[in-house]
């Protein structure tokens, strides 16, 4: 193409009228064409500045050495300063919200020549650090726990932080993974959290985490944490693991019974043991016994039949009781036991005298009230109650 059909296709598309002006710009940019147009469209006003004849000055008289004119420094066209209120990949995508509304809220008016090059690479991001949302529980921890209890799954969280790259890596290449998906869909309800949310930060009160990203497998009864990872970790590793817990603990619908394994006793340690089991069955019936009086004295005259013979209730609830110093009791106590009757035993057993404590559940987060029973409560069979300081009225 000759230098007067490029000048015909420059006025042509920027619809500038003076040829002269476009000649002397695509000249100045060594006749390429493309060039010349791409700025043009950036800055309009760059080629009246190219067109413009510098004036030189004349040189001063009475100097002795002659004056060398220099050209001028091409002026560097000023970085725009990045707002940091504008879209990004990472402060925006959160796992909670519908991504094909979020692709939506990012899409501007393309440009005149028909590319928007940042968009495009900005729509390349999204879809390569995107939440797995097809797989994700939209809802809260509170709202995933119910659901996942009434699915009879295990809970799989996942903590998040975006400041945290190592979480964006997950997103990108451990939760893609297909193998790894139909573990979780099969056997887990899947949730993401992240720590500058209230769920986030709920979770990483009462459960302790060492990095960022943090995957855990939660019973969604008693909201005790079963398994955990911290860190990064890769499709496969994960998958690995996964399959492991559930040859160990079985599905939530069905458990795997855990039994321990028979020790090897000597002769005599097993003849001491038949000596000393009958009067241990003894003290058991004695125990009860004495429950047993004292529940009918606590109520009034009001007899409960109690199972004896070393033999459990039918009412019988396990507790976990979370202390105030982090460690962790385990004791049992009657469905129909008031929580008032929990917190003599804790005040009796692990606080110090004139102590005074109150009782906490964990999902939903609330106080118990004194005069309620266990089973009112919602701790019945079994449950996780958090001891905290009494708040004064």
């Amino acid at each position: 193409m000759d230098h007067n059909e490029l000048v015909s296709s420059f006025l042509a598309i920027t619809n500038v009228e003076d040829p002269e002006i476009a000649r002397n710009f695509l000249e100045s940019n060594d006749w390429n064409l493309e060039k010349c147009v791409n700025l043009y469209l950036e800055d309009n006003t760059i080629i009246t500045k190219a067109s413009q004849k510098e004036v030189v000055r004349d040189p001063i008289l009475f100097s002795d050495k002659p004056e060398v004119l220099l050209d001028p420094l091409p002026q560097r066209k000023r970085k725009r300063e990045r707002d940091p209120n504008l879209f990004t990949v990472f402060n925006v995508i959160r796992p909670h919200e519908d991504f094909n509304e979020l692709e939506k809220d990012t899409q501007t008016e393309t440009p005149k020549d028909g590319v928007d090059h940042s968009l495009k690479k900005q729509k390349t991001l999204i879809n390569l650090f995107r939440p797995p949302t097809d797989i994700l529980f939209r809802g809260d921890l509170d709202a995933a726990r119910h659901e996942a209890t009434s699915k009879k799954l295990w809970l799989l969280l996942n903590l998040q932080s975006i400041s945290e790259f190592d979480s964006q890596r997950l997103n990108r290449d451990t939760w893609p993974d297909k193998s790894l998906r139909n573990v979780i869909t099969e056997n887990f309800l899947f949730i993401q959290v992240l720590t500058d949310e209230s769920d986030g930060q709920y979770y990483r009160t009462y459960y302790p985490t060492q990095n960022v990203p943090h995957v855990a497998v939660l019973d969604p009864q008693t909201g005790g944490r079963v398994k955990h990872w911290d860190g990064f970790i890769a499709a496969s590793t994960l998958q690995t693991n996964l399959e492991e817990f559930l040859k160990t603990k079985g599905t939530f619908s069905n458990p795997i019974p855990q039994t321990r394994q028979p020790k090897i006793e000597s002769s005599k340690l097993a003849q001491d043991q038949k000596m000393i089991k009958p009067s241990l069955i003894d003290v058991e019936a004695k125990i009860e016994e004495t429950k047993a009086t004292r529940t009918d004295q606590e109520s009034g005259g009001k007899v409960e039949e109690v199972k004896k013979e070393g033999e459990k209730e039918v009412g019988d609830c396990v507790l976990q009781i979370r202390l105030m110093d982090g460690q962790v009791a385990k004791h049992t106590f009657y469905g129909s036991d008031l929580i008032s009757q929990v917190i003599g035993f804790v005040v009796g057993k692990y606080c110090e005298a004139g102590q005074q404590i109150q009782l906490a559940a964990t999902f939903p987060r609330r106080i118990l009230q004194l005069d309620s029973s266990i089973k009112e409560a919602g701790l019945f069979p079994r449950g996780v109650v958090i001891v905290e300081p009494a708040k004064s009225k």
